[in-house]
């Protein structure tokens, strides 16, 4: 299927249009809606948390938020439950026989910092040339869209084993009903006429848009904010390549 869409290409200005798979993965006609209730910390949860850390100090101005010592920095922001972990120590040590997913859930357990009582988690291990990403979410069902902030734990660990850094903001996904799913097709039609309206073709050259080859569909949750409250809502990742570079792209599951 080729269709137009209005949404802005890679390149920026353009609309591109879509070619899906002959074959689309099997897909559920509804989903549940969670609505996340941060995890708030209180004054005592800080003391608890920076007793866990070596000569951490409140540094002034701060009004108790942010500690540090000489290799340190630990900061909160307790309406949101979110933490900043960042350790600004370069050493040489061994390298780890541990799994940075074992070293990453040890030091999060050690400064109390692992999500209590938030149900099955999913942990995702991603290596990079200096380091390890470690991002533990809720399980969810559909996962929640990678790369997401919010509810997750996320902590570096170095070639060495070293936690170099951490962000935790987490939130416990409560449901609070269910929604029904429109196709990929109609998604992408509904996300069309929310944007200014647009030909098929380019505006500069007459030229038709970029084609979008989609290779590939996922259902996943993407946080949103509504007012103060974020909620898990359905959407499509979209993956494939776009004038012969890989691209993707998300627009919403539900009718708008």
């Amino acid at each position: 299927m080729v269709g137009a869409a209005g949404i802005p290409s890679a390149g920026g200005g353009d609309v591109f249009r879509y070619r899906f798979p002959e074959r689309m993965p099997s897909l559920p006609s509804t989903v549940p809606v969670y609505r996340l209730r941060p995890t708030l910390i209180s004054p005592a949860e800080i003391q608890a948390i920076t007793a866990t850390f070596s000569g951490l100090r409140p540094r002034q101005g701060t009004n108790g938020l942010e500690f540090t010592n000489p290799d340190e920095q630990v900061q909160f922001t307790p309406t949101s439950g979110e933490i900043m972990y960042t350790n600004l120590y370069v050493g040489i040590a061994t390298t780890p026989a541990t799994a940075p997913s074992t070293i990453a859930r040890h030091w999060l357990q050690a400064h109390r910092l692992f999500p209590t009582h938030a149900g099955p988690l999913t942990t995702t291990v991603t290596p990079d040339a200096g380091w390890t990403t470690v991002n533990i979410v809720p399980a969810l069902q559909p996962a929640l869209l990678t790369g997401a902030q919010i509810p997750t734990s996320t902590v570096a660990v170095d070639n060495w084993g070293v936690v170099t850094s951490a962000q935790i903001r987490w939130a416990t996904a409560e449901a609070v009903g269910t929604t029904a799913l429109i196709s990929p097709s109609a998604a992408t039609r509904a996300d069309e006429k929310t944007r200014t309206p647009a030909p098929a073709v380019s505006p500069r050259n007459g030229q038709p848009s970029p084609l979008f080859t989609v290779t590939r569909v996922t259902l996943a949750y993407q946080p949103i904010a509504e007012g103060a409250t974020f909620v898990l809502r359905p959407v499509y990742l979209f993956r494939g390549t776009l004038e012969g570079r890989p691209f993707s792209q998300t627009v919403a599951a539900v009718a708008r």
